[in-house]
């Protein structure tokens, strides 16, 4: 028992490293796929999970919150550092429209979708609000990966959005 834990240390550090290797490798190939990275980071994901290849059990769900949570906190605080305050005035009416009416109005659309496809209110309700906050860096991600140039205005509307 005494061997064993540095070696459970090492493969978890060398399946962390492979994963983030591929991951970075995906990322540079995203752009020549024409796919979004966010795409490929969950394809990794899969396959390297317990149904996938890599066969990674992974059930530690409350460690999955705390790592989200903290990668949201990062990613915001990027977004904020890199986010100058005349570009957040410029466009704060439009992009709090948009994280408020567009997100109430995009939850309650699917969810009667989804109702209508014999999903209980409540269930459906839940996968609207699941689906209607949309993360801004998967949407420049997208637009990025094919190639779509945006206004400035509709860009920094995206951009400030905390939806």
């Amino acid at each position: 028992m005494i061997g064993t834990e540095p070696v459970a240390t090492a493969i978890l550090l060398t399946a962390f490293g492979a994963l983030l290797a591929a991951s970075v490798g995906l990322s540079r190939a995203s752009a020549k796929l024409g796919l979004p990275v966010a795409l490929l980071f969950l394809l990794v994901g899969v396959l390297a999970g317990s149904e996938g290849i890599g066969g990674i059990p992974f059930e530690d769900y409350h460690f999955t919150f705390r790592l989200g949570t903290t990668a949201l906190v990062l990613i915001l605080f990027d977004g904020g550092l890199n986010t100058s305050m005349s570009a957040v005035r410029s466009v704060l009416f439009p992009s709090a429209v948009l994280a408020t009416v567009g997100v109430l109005a995009t939850a309650g659309l699917v969810a009667v979708v989804a109702h209508a496809f014999g999903l209980a209110w409540p269930m459906a309700f839940l996968l609207g609000s699941i689906v209607s906050s949309t993360d801004a860096a998967a949407v420049f991600s997208v637009l990025t990966a094919t190639g779509t140039r945006l206004r400035q205005r509709v860009g920094r509307t995206l951009e400030v959005n905390p939806a």
